[in-house]
């Protein structure tokens, strides 16, 4: 039975506890669960599971970390562990026991193994194979979600391959450093053509995790100090250990005492040039940060047990806010995730929208830090591809700088609507268009395109036809890639969003807007032709498919003092 719930047939492994086994150690170190534990200490199996190994290399350069996770820190002789980690945003403690998958011929640990006789690789590496059902959901994966369930801070990526300013890039990890953040980076496995062989040459290792163990401006040199897990294999170029060029002061200053293994200082201008981004772990707690953690419904039909989070700051604070998947390693398909924060009106509804993730098919999104002043703000939770389907579990992870208070307030199915028209009216790009009508559009850090137009003129209707039919790899909140609508005088609607539909392929997005005035609502030869027919007398076409998906695109008066 056991077997069967981790997901192996019996005959594969047989099941030993660690005095039944033989390690490349052998009786030379009895069995414990920590003893000095170093990133070196970790040996990956057979598992295809190193995003998760990366994420604990670098949680092994923090003691107080790891200690947090583990919190059976003393080897017991009953064989009962306990491990907190952080699922799909919720902290879960596993209880798990200490009969490992071993090979039969050797009686050695087939997967994730500590040196040094050490168990708090394979506890933790079993503790989240239980959680997920089976350690065949394990394999693939990024080191931020590693950093995520074990750490539980909010998570950051710094790509290294996008066209921010290196300046603001440097900046950006420089300040991680000197907050004291987990920091990993990835060498050679972004979009760039990498050779292999020479990155071999220089001593780097593509499609391969460091860790980011320190960072320096020292005068005009920008200098990161990295360490391989593997414990080997260091960076040959520039500022490597046997360099000739070192400056006498920084090889006396950074140089000193015995080389650690795997360690290597590398030029911020080599760096870029060999990796394609960097991991941060924003750990917090030891500055008194406070977190809460909420559990979010997204998608399906509206209902009216739907929530909104509603935030009261009292003092201005820092916030982090991080929407997760349930289930995300497990299902078969990603959603769309997004959050948006906005203000409370006078009137007591959804106001001005004041941040927002960005909007991703992935386990989970994040605002980053932001600044919020004290006031009242309501926090919607997207998942527009789910809407009309099913019901999206999720979790809606708040860490704050200073104490504020939160609670759930109902969300009636115009609260969504709003939501978004309030992101279309702040960040939508206008085309040009006709007197008296305003389309807008949102396609950055959207994952697809959102379209919205308003039609202030007082007498007349506006038709809008809208063509995508080039757009590639997206999904259709309409259910089709062309569309057209009949907005009323002083009226607005959301006339479609696309989504990006496979994440492992590229999207592409590509709109034709043709707008017209008219004296009657009926959308005439705008109609979109179906079946070789076209009937002319619609005023949505095609007709909506579901109720959530007409909420979503149903017409919004506008007021003009």
């Amino acid at each position: 039975m056991f077997d069967l719930v981790l997901g192996f047939l019996p005959t594969s492994f047989i099941w030993l506890r660690p005095e039944q086994m033989f390690t490349k150690d052998g009786r030379a170190w009895p069995w414990t669960v920590f003893r000095d534990p170093r990133s070196s200490d970790i040996e990956q199996g057979v598992l295809g599971d190193c995003w998760l190994l990366s994420a604990m290399a670098l949680i092994a350069e923090r003691p107080d970390v790891l200690e947090h996770i583990l919190l059976t820190k003393e080897y017991s002789h009953c064989g009962v562990y306990q491990v907190r980690l952080c699922i799909d945003g919720q902290w879960k403690i596993v209880l798990v026991d200490d009969f490992f998958p071993c090979r039969p011929e050797t009686r050695s640990i087939a997967f994730a193994d500590g040196r040094k006789n050490q168990l708090w690789v394979p506890l933790i590496e079993k503790a989240l194979a239980k959680q997920l059902g089976s350690y065949s959901r394990l394999r693939a994966g990024r080191t931020i979600e590693g950093l995520a369930m074990l750490t539980g801070a909010p998570v950051e990526v710094v790509s290294l391959e996008d066209e921010t300013d290196r300046d603001i890039r440097w900046a950006r990890i420089l300040s991680a450093r000197e907050a004291g953040f987990i920091m990993g980076c990835s060498c050679g496995a972004g979009k760039r053509a990498v050779n292999e062989e020479v990155f071999r040459r220089n001593g780097l290792l593509a499609k391969h995790a460091y860790s980011v163990l320190d960072v320096r401006q020292e005068g005009e040199h920008r200098l990161l100090r990295l360490r391989n897990p593997w414990g080997s294999f260091v960076w040959k170029g520039k500022w490597s250990n046997n360099w000739n060029g070192w400056p006498q002061d920084l090889k006396r200053k950074l140089l000193s005492g015995e080389p650690s293994t795997g360690t290597f200082w590398i030029s911020y201008d080599d760096f870029l040039s060999h990796f394609d981004s960097v991991d941060i772990a924003k750990i917090r707690w030891y500055q008194g940060w406070a977190e809460l953690r909420i559990p979010i419904q997204m998608g399906g039909e509206f209902m009216n047990s739907d929530r909104a989070v509603r935030i009261l700051i009292e003092e201005p604070t820092e916030v982090c806010l991080t929407l997760f998947q349930g289930g995300a390693r497990t299902a078969h398909d990603q959603v769309d995730l997004l959050i948006c924060v906005h203000m409370v009106s006078t009137s007591g509804t959804i106001g001005d929208l004041i941040c927002r993730s960005a909007r991703k098919l992935e386990a989970f999104v994040s605002t980053g830090d932001v600044f919020l002043r004290s006031g009242q703000y309501i926090i919607v939770c997207h998942s527009l591809t789910t809407l009309g389907t099913r019901k999206i579990h999720g979790c809606l992870a708040i860490h704050s700088s200073k104490p504020m208070f939160a609670d759930m307030v109902p969300c009636p199915p115009a609260v969504y609507t709003d939501s978004l028209v309030q992101l279309a009216l702040k960040e939508g790009k206008l085309h040009s268009s006709l007197n008296g009508v305003f389309p807008r559009y949102i396609t950055e850090n959207f994952s697809g395109l959102l379209l919205m137009v308003d039609n202030v003129l007082e007498d007349m209707w506006v038709h809008v036809k809208v063509e995508c039919s080039n757009s590639t790899n997206v999904l259709s909140s309409r259910g089709t890639l062309d569309v057209a609508d009949s907005i009323p005088p002083l009226s607005r609607q959301i006339i479609m969003i696309l989504t990006h539909f496979e994440p492992t392929q590229t999207y592409l997005v590509q709109h034709q807007l043709l707008v017209r005035v008219s004296h009657r609502h009926a959308l005439g030869d705008f109609t979109i032709v179906r079946n070789g027919a076209r009937t002319g007398s619609e005023s949505h076409s095609p007709p909506f498919g579901c109720p959530a998906i007409e909420q979503l695109h149903s017409r919004k008066a506008l007021f003009y003092c």
